[in-house]
C-alpha cells in the first residue's frame, strides 16, 4: 500500500499570504529556536514560528505537526494573523543590511518526493515553504523542518538557488537519501489567480 500524505496550505491561507504583496515590512521577528550564523551564504535562524509586521498588521507562519500512516509525523505550514501577547520573539537575523522594504513577489515552494521504506512506498506533497522577494533584491525563505516540535528555518540573503539542489532539499527531511526515487521542488507563483 502507498502511503500518499498531501500538506498543502488552505486557500483561505494562500489568499492571506497574497496581501503582502506590495506592502512594506516594517519587523521581521522570530521564536528564536537555535543560535544564528551564516549558512548557505544567507542570514540563517532556526525558529519555532516567524512573525511579520506590515504597517499595523501582524501576521505568523508557524508549523504544526500532523500524525500520518503509522504514527509518523510530517510538518504542515500555516499562516495566519498573529495573536500571540509573548514577548519571546527577537528580531530576524538579517545582518546589518535589512531596513524596511517592499514585498514583489510571493512564491510557495512545493515539494513532491517518493521513497521507499521496510513498510512499504511513501508519496509526500507538501508546501514546504514561503519565498518572499523584496524590491532591494533579497529574499526571505522561511522553510519547515521534519520536526515533531515544529522548528522551522530561516534564510535572509540576495542568493537563493541553492534551495533547488537535491542536498538542500533533502536536509529538511528524515528520509534516508537512497531510498528517494522521486524528488521534484517547484517554486509557485501566489498571485490574486492562484491565491
Amino acid at each position: 500500500m502507498i502511503r500518499d500524505i498531501t500538506l498543502l496550505l488552505v486557500p483561505k491561507e494562500k489568499i492571506l499570504i497574497q496581501q503582502l504583496k506590495g506592502k512594506m515590512i516594517s519587523d521581521m521577528q522570530i521564536d528564536l529556536a537555535d543560535t544564528k550564523e551564516i549558512k548557505n551564504n544567507c542570514y540563517y535562524n532556526m525558529c519555532l514560528s516567524a512573525k511579520i509586521t506590515c504597517l499595523e498588521e501582524e501576521f505568523a507562519f508557524y508549523s504544526e505537526a500532523v500524525k500520518t500512516f503509522d504514527d509518523e509525523e510530517f510538518p504542515r505550514l500555516h499562516f495566519n494573523y498573529f495573536k500571540d501577547d509573548s514577548n519571546d520573539f527577537k528580531p530576524l537575523y538579517t545582518g546589518s543590511t535589512r531596513k524596511e522594504d517592499y514585498v514583489e513577489e510571493i512564491e510557495v515552494i512545493h515539494d513532491h518526493i517518493e521513497w521507499m521504506e521496510h513498510s512499504g512506498p511513501w508519496n509526500l506533497k507538501i508546501d514546504v515553504g514561503i519565498l518572499l522577494t523584496f524590491k532591494s533584491n533579497n529574499y526571505l525563505f522561511i522553510s519547515l523542518l521534519d520536526s515533531s516540535v515544529g522548528l522551522m528555518e530561516t534564510y535572509y540573503g540576495n542568493d537563493i538557488s541553492w534551495i533547488f539542489d537535491r542536498e538542500a532539499i533533502l536536509d529538511i527531511y528524515m528520509i534516508e537519501p537512497e531510498s528517494v526515487s522521486h524528488l521534484k521542488r517547484d517554486r509557485v507563483k501566489l498571485t490574486r489567480e492562484t491565491g
